[in-house]
């Protein structure tokens, strides 16, 4: 698309509105946000005129931005002095970009600033709102939201539901979140693990291991197909618990049932077999990790550096600091 762009001599039409709109939108829909603010500015001073849509798209890209708020606020200040009016979409993108970067009073201020100005909220605007209220736990917030939704005629969707789960589990309100997983389950919208894997992280993180372990066992009885992700989160679990023997048992069993893994799962279970002194184990997961070509982070190299160490087994210690170095990673202190 770069290529093309650049191919334009025109120059009139390459700040054409609708070009500039479909170029900015490819550009953040790969999450090339620099990039895309960089020929944004190009394009300006080449007599581009942004409409709605160029805003709404910029916005988009504000989204991961390390300073998203605050990138996001300019292209309000310049929206507006252009005499642009924000609308639905725009207000939509702005309480996600609040709920992304923890800025949830001002979530709470457009969400009634779009109210006031006449618009309907959808459900998009209440789940970014409602995600604005589980980063910190805001409970009853959210319970009013739910009850204003409602009372707007909308039923909540599978995101809206889970973001609730959220808002519980993170608040310790664990009953509740239990009781809503119940009705995600009802609903048909607890059919894959991401639901589970909220509850058994809260659980497992608040301390209560094994009632995580039930969650996680009843996941299992109930067929619902993990990737890794819930493996990945017991398993951490039981580490962090001091259960080794457990936390192994349950990285083979993920491994008898799974023949794909990602990063994060690998090193879960090279962790768990590290902490158990399972050589065999260790080493098969370095085969997988070259058959499956997946690169070593700096979790896999210094994992594998104390376990060569605490192992003696220096020269592969060594061999593997080596072959850190030159892949640009750090020894941990």
């Amino acid at each position: 698309a770069l290529q093309v762009y650049g191919s334009i001599q025109d120059q009139s039409t390459r700040v054409t509105v609708s070009i500039c709109n479909s170029l900015l939108g490819c550009l953040v829909k790969n999450g090339r946000s620099d990039s895309t603010f960089k020929l944004y500015d190009e394009m300006i001073r080449g007599g581009l005129s942004p409409d709605l849509f160029t805003y709404s798209t910029l916005l988009s890209g504000c989204m991961k931005l390390k300073h998203g708020y605050a990138k996001a606020m300019e292209l309000i200040n310049e929206l507006n002095s252009r005499g642009l009016q924000m609308d639905s979409v725009i207000y939509g993108t702005l309480l996600a970009i609040c709920a992304s970067h923890n800025y949830c009073e001002e979530a709470e201020a457009y969400f009634k600033k779009l109210k006031d100005e006449g618009h309907s909220p959808n459900l998009f605007h209440y789940s970014s709102l409602l995600n604005a209220y589980s980063v910190n736990s805001y409970y009853e917030k959210a319970e009013l939201l739910m009850k204003d939704l409602r009372s707007s005629g909308l039923t909540p969707n599978k995101v809206i539901l889970i973001t609730l789960l959220k808002v519980y589990s993170k608040g310790g309100l664990f009953e509740k979140a239990k009781e809503l997983l119940t009705e995600l389950e009802a609903s048909g919208f607890a059919q894959d693990e991401m639901a589970y894997c909220i509850l058994i992280d809260a659980l497992a993180k608040g301390g209560k291991i094994w009632e995580a372990t039930m969650v996680f066992n009843e996941m299992k009885g109930k067929g619902v197909k993990s990737d890794g992700y819930a493996f990945s989160i017991m398993i951490s679990a039981l580490h962090r618990g001091g259960y080794r023997e457990e936390a192994k048992k349950l990285a083979k069993e993920f491994e008898d049932q799974n023949a794909t893994y990602d990063l994060v799962m690998l090193n879960t279970s090279l962790r768990a077999y590290c902490n158990t002194y399972d050589t065999e184990s260790v080493m098969r997961m370095l085969k997988k990790m070259d058959e499956l070509n997946i690169s070593p982070d700096d979790i896999t190299f210094n994992t594998l550096i104390r376990y060569f160490c605490k192992a003696k087994v220096y020269h592969l210690a060594y061999k593997t600091i080596v072959d850190m170095h030159t892949k640009g990673h750090q020894l941990n202190e």
